[in-house]
């Protein structure tokens, strides 16, 4: 490939997706979280985490969204490097074709 052709398009990333246990996370954070919370009634009372347990709910929806959109994202993210290399291809093709045709014009001039 093209050195300059590199610097213009960029090399190719890698497709590593640290998101895919993005649910998972969550999922367990929120078991964890909630044992803790067991933990907390079984010593001070239902009273201890009436305010608590809102907040962590909100928080934890607010992380599980967040994860879909970053998923969502990665997917948009994806297509567009498929698209980028579709079209260095076919950049490199018209190139290349156009080297071709400049060589015929010179030949036949």
């Amino acid at each position: 490939m093209d050195t300059s052709a590199e610097e213009i398009f960029g090399d190719e990333l890698g497709s590593t997706s640290t998101l895919a246990v993005c649910d998972e996370m969550v999922t367990a954070m929120a078991e964890s979280i909630y044992s803790e919370l067991e933990k907390l009634i079984d010593s001070y009372g239902h009273s201890a985490v009436t305010g608590l347990m809102p907040l962590l709910v909100s928080v934890l929806e607010s992380l599980e969204t967040t994860c879909a959109q970053a998923k969502e994202s990665e997917e948009q993210l994806e297509l567009v490097h498929e698209d980028k290399q579709r079209l260095f291809i076919q950049y490199e093709r018209e190139r290349d074709a156009r080297k071709r045709a400049e060589e015929v014009l010179k030949c036949l001039m």
